[in-house]
């Protein structure tokens, strides 16, 4: 299911990342297209780099292209950093701070590693800054909660296969 199906979800889900205030301008249907072909370029490039490997060229180039166009600043308000965004073109800004978030963990600048989520049915990434570098799943509250539950299911299965009850005398 396409999580921005409209362009106000994309507005939306912009302001609740902390990119966007509600008041932007609306969307375009071009824009909301530009902001899906990102996205999946970040997850591409995301998922090539979990497994060892390098990004396509053309996603670099498109991770690139959009992070060159941040022309956002960070400023600090009641104590918070946050994103203002310059008075024009206020939405492809925001695009481009996703853009340069991107390249910065993708390419190893921040604390952790990417890697993809364990769980067979998900194929989310995350960034594993764990201690150890041995977080599995994407999320212990979904993810990883379904596979231990998968996996107390099966033991609890196995068990009752190995010990049958009730057996008549």
């Amino acid at each position: 299911m396409e999580r921005l199906a409209t362009p106000a979800h994309l507005r939306a889900w912009l302001t609740a990342n902390g990119i966007g205030d509600g008041t932007d301008p609306p969307v375009s249907d071009a824009l909301l297209r530009d902001a899906r072909d990102l996205r999946e370029a970040i997850h591409r490039a995301g998922t090539s780099i979990a497994a060892g490997g390098v990004p396509d060229p053309a996603d670099e180039e498109l991770l690139n292209r959009w992070a060159a166009r941040h022309r956002a600043r960070l400023i600090l308000t009641g104590g918070q950093a946050r994103w203002q965004l310059p008075g024009t073109d206020r939405v492809r800004a925001a695009l481009a701070i996703v853009a340069l978030d991107a390249v910065a963990t993708l390419g190893g600048q921040g604390d952790g590693v990417v890697k993809r989520c364990e769980q067979r049915t998900c194929g989310g990434l995350f960034v594993d800054a764990s201690r150890g570098r041995r977080r599995r799943w994407c999320s212990m509250a979904t993810c990883g909660n379904k596979v231990k539950k998968a996996n107390l299911k099966a033991a609890r299965d196995g068990a009752e296969e190995g010990h049958p009850g009730g057996a008549e005398l």
